[in-house]
C-alpha cells in the first residue's frame, strides 16, 4: 500500500512538472528573468562616466509641446554624493534626415546640485517640426579641457 501511493505521488509529480514545461514552451517562456523596456529617452542621452563616479544618478527626462508647438525636454539628476556636482549640458536638436538643425542655445549649459539634492535642466526645439534630440551631460571641469587635479575642484 506504502509503495503503491509513493508510485502515485510520483506520477503527479511528474506529471505536473511536464504539464509546466509543455505550458512554458508554448509561451515561449526560456526561464531567463523578464527584464524591463529601458526607458524612451536612454538612446538620446550621453552621461559623462566621471559625473556617474561622483555621485550622479536617476537621470530623467520628460517630453512635452509646448503652446506653439515646439517640442520641450525638461530633465532631472539625482546628486548622491556629499559634495556639490557640477555638470555641463547641451542639446542637439536632429531634424527628420537625422542632421543637426542650428538653434540658438547651442552651447554648453551649466548646472549644479547640491549634496543629496535634485538639478534640473531643460530645452526646447529651434522649430515646430523638430521630433529628435540628443542631450549630452558631462563634468564641468571638462568644459576648460583640464583634468581633475584635487578634491576641491569638484
Amino acid at each position: 500500500m506504502v509503495t503503491s501511493i509513493r508510485i502515485g505521488v510520483a506520477r503527479i509529480l511528474i506529471g505536473a512538472v511536464a504539464s509546466i514545461a509543455w505550458g512554458a514552451s508554448l509561451t515561449g517562456c526560456t526561464g531567463a528573468a523578464v527584464v524591463a523596456a529601458p526607458p524612451w529617452w536612454e538612446p538620446h542621452l550621453t552621461v559623462d562616466r566621471d559625473l556617474k563616479a561622483r555621485g550622479l544618478r536617476e537621470v530623467r527626462l520628460t517630453r512635452s509641446r509646448s503652446e506653439s508647438g515646439f517640442l520641450r525636454i525638461a530633465g532631472e539628476y539625482v546628486n548622491r554624493s556629499d559634495a556639490k556636482l557640477s555638470a555641463i549640458y547641451r542639446f542637439t536638436w536632429l531634424d527628420d534626415s537625422g542632421m543637426p538643425v542650428e538653434g540658438i542655445l547651442g552651447n554648453w549649459e551649466a548646472v549644479h546640485a547640491l549634496p543629496r539634492a535634485r538639478a534640473t535642466f531643460s530645452g526646447i526645439a529651434p522649430r515646430a517640426d523638430i521630433q529628435k534630440f540628443r542631450v549630452e551631460l558631462m563634468a564641468a571641469y571638462r568644459l576648460k579641457g583640464q583634468p581633475l587635479r584635487k578634491q576641491s575642484d569638484r
